[in-house]
């Protein structure tokens, strides 16, 4: 019976040995994001100043600086910071750099830079359709 229990004793002091050396290796396994691919945030809004000496415009009170890898569309079209018109729709995505600068990576403006459901001027209402009439008495 004793050398039963010592065999028990001793089996189960191995597994759980080996269960807490895996647990430590998965530990150094797992990997942080990259430190240089810092990441996405969106945004969108009207644009309320454009810079385009500072290479930067502002929506929402946050200013966006545009970097040499930013993309840059208005209308659906390539486009540079000099084509955007203050009161322009903006949607796109930005990093946050180490100093605290807001670099775009993506940004539209203009017409196809708002949702991409075309909302009409009648609220919803077909214009296709013609008004019915009242029937003749």
């Amino acid at each position: 019976m004793n050398k039963r229990l010592l065999k028990i004793s001793l089996l189960t002091l191995v597994a759980v040995a080996i269960t807490g050396l895996s647990l430590v290796t998965r530990a150094d396994d797992t990997t942080a994001p990259a430190a240089d691919k810092p990441a996405k945030s969106k945004f969108s809004g009207l644009v309320t100043a454009v810079d385009t000496n500072a290479k930067t415009f502002t929506v929402d009170s946050q200013t966006f600086t545009v970097t040499d890898d930013s993309k840059v569309s208005r209308n659906g079209k390539e486009a540079t910071l000099a084509d955007v018109v203050v009161g322009d729709p903006a949607k796109g995505s930005y990093t946050t750099a180490a100093d605290g600068k807001l670099d775009v990576t993506k940004v539209g403006f203009g017409k196809k830079a708002g949702s991409k459901h075309k909302k009409s001027d009648t609220d919803g209402m077909s214009t296709n359709t013609p008004a019915a009439t009242p029937p003749n008495p």
